[in-house]
């Protein structure tokens, strides 16, 4: 009997070193959520930014959206207090689905704008800020609602790691338009204005994803993107089943990993980079893709389900 007992701690930890291969021996874990109750942990998530969202995002980028700006009619508002988040035998599922609602949205436009002299919620402009833009706050309807968490907690370094699945729809239908995420960001500091690491952006419509940083400062010190990856090409993956997300973050390098395997690495701002949220959530569209949902084939109610989130950080 000692023996099965060794046998099996010996399998354990085999397997552990397996899993977290990429994960040095002197970190300790921080933040851990399995979803195994029945509702959003409140302690460790938020569920919306603090000022909601932008309901009219400019994508003039984007030469398949004549107008350059995201309609609402096509466009997922995140809904407050955990509405669309489910937590369900174990897992987390934050749900994109066509629903008719009606939702507050904050915008900036610029002072040359017509938002700024006339709407529901219009404000005056300030000439403070450099451009001049004015604060506009309007009731919008749209077609489609989703979720998001944001963590309560902010990190600077560390090994973060997500296991998840998507929905693999059968043919004719597609994810279109619909972006899962995994990142850190922060809009806040002295110096940096601008501080995010994707760890994965979905193209729904591919089942490809890829990562990012993106880094900008006072100084007029910009970067987005990251330079090594421009020699790995979109990855595909099957969610047959789930899969595991990770990013090891260090003052000298962040390293990207897709079940345990590293398929990237950068020193790209790694320790100016400033203490940043942790967010999952899911871009409906995902403009950074240029994709709009397609009402008649994009599958829809759309489950971005979550096993676990877990960060570890040096002891």
């Amino acid at each position: 009997m000692q023996n099965v007992k060794t046998l099996l701690i010996v399998s354990i930890l085999l397997l552990s070193q397996s899993i977290y291969a990429q994960l040095p021996a002197n970190y300790k874990l921080v933040f851990d959520d399995t979803f195994d109750s029945t509702a959003i942990n409140s302690s460790k998530w938020n569920s919306i930014w603090d000022w909601n969202q932008s309901g009219s995002v400019n994508v003039s980028f984007c030469n398949n959206i004549p107008s350059g700006w995201i309609r609402p009619d096509l466009y997922g508002y995140r809904k407050t207090h955990f509405e669309n988040c489910i937590v369900s035998d174990g897992t987390l599922k934050i749900v994109s689905q066509k629903e008719n609602y009606s939702g507050w949205v904050d915008n900036w436009p610029l002072c040359t704008s017509d938002s700024c002299k006339k709407g529901t919620g219009y404000g005056a402009c300030e000439k403070s800020k450099s451009p001049s833009h004015c604060l506009d706050h309007d009731l919008l309807k749209f077609n489609y609602t989703t979720g998001m968490l944001i963590s309560k907690k902010t990190f600077k370094y560390g090994y973060f790691e997500i296991r998840c699945k998507l929905p693999k729809p059968k043919p004719p239908k597609t994810n279109t338009g619909i972006g899962p995420n995994f990142w850190l960001w922060s809009g806040a500091g002295p110096v940096v204005t601008w501080s995010e690491i994707d760890i994965f952006e979905f193209d729904g419509k591919n089942s490809t994803f890829g990562s990012s940083v993106h880094y900008e400062d006072v100084n007029g010190n910009k970067s987005h993107g990251i330079p090594e990856s421009d020699n790995v090409p979109p990855i595909f993956v099957d969610f047959s089943d789930f899969h595991t997300f990770s990013l090891l973050w260090t003052p000298h390098k962040m390293k990207f990993y897709l079940d345990g395997k590293e398929y990237l690495s950068t020193n790209s701002h790694a320790k100016e980079l400033i203490d940043m949220f942790l967010i999952i959530d899911v871009n409906v569209p995902i403009y950074t893709q240029c994709q709009l949902i397609d009402p008649e084939n994009t599958l829809l109610p759309h489950n971005y389900e979550i096993d676990y989130v877990r960060v570890y950080q040096k002891k």
